[in-house]
């Protein structure tokens, strides 16, 4: 019987990544839809696009007194009339003159007419008089509604391989299920393991030794 010699005509194993990388183009992709708690390290197959404003409403940067800056013509003094706590927002409308006390991540609704919050170690509070000690800039320590992310952007793009600090920008956006890529299968094959060609499908020829990974 006529042995054929393995080692004739071999290729280079450049030639053979070159070959593998151009098959791999061809393959079909599917995509599954997971809830977005287990996509870390998956890559995304839509574009995420934000439905919501985040923060959904303007809020306060800092614990202090949240006031109408236009008070400071008449005086630095202001009349404590009640309090904006984190999901209990203050549900009235400031007058002229009257502060609340506001804490970190408080919501700051449009008929509250508040345009500014003071640092709380700006103030004095006493009996619900309050002075503020250091006049602040109109505006300041107030996030805008839509400031990290407004509705309708784009968030992340398609491809991108999820990050496990994504997944807190993906709850804050509250989503719940996202398209990612399906897993491959991977074969491994040994070192010192010889490969003919086959036709009609990869035009190659034998390659040793390489260690060589398949996909299905």
């Amino acid at each position: 019987m006529k042995q054929i010699d393995l080692n004739e005509n071999l290729i280079s194993v450049e030639e053979a990544r070159e070959i593998m990388s151009e098959s791999l183009k061809h393959l079909k992709t599917s995509i599954e839809k997971l809830n977005f708690k287990n996509t870390e390290n998956r890559i995304l197959a839509e574009n995420i696009i934000s439905k919501i404003n985040i923060p959904k409403y303007d809020n306060s940067a800092v614990d202090g007194y949240a006031i109408n800056f236009n008070s400071f013509k008449k005086s630095n003094f202001f009349k404590v009339v009640g309090e904006s706590r984190p999901g209990k927002p203050f549900g009235k409308k400031l007058k002229i003159g009257e502060a609340i006390i506001i804490y970190t991540g408080s919501y700051i609704l449009k008929k509250n007419n508040v345009d500014t919050v003071c640092y709380e170690e700006n103030c004095k509070l006493k009996n619900r008089s309050l002075e503020i000690l250091e006049k602040p800039i109109k505006g300041s320590n107030i996030r805008r509604k839509g400031e990290d992310v407004k509705r309708n952007e784009l968030v992340f793009k398609k491809g991108r391989k999820i990050r496990t600090v994504d997944l807190a920008q993906m709850s804050s956006l509250e989503l719940k299920d996202v398209k990612v890529l399906k897993k491959k299968k991977l074969v491994s094959f040994p070192q010192e393991m010889k490969f003919a060609q086959v036709r009609p499908k990869i035009n190659t020829k034998f390659m040793t030794p390489i260690s060589l990974c398949c996909w299905h």
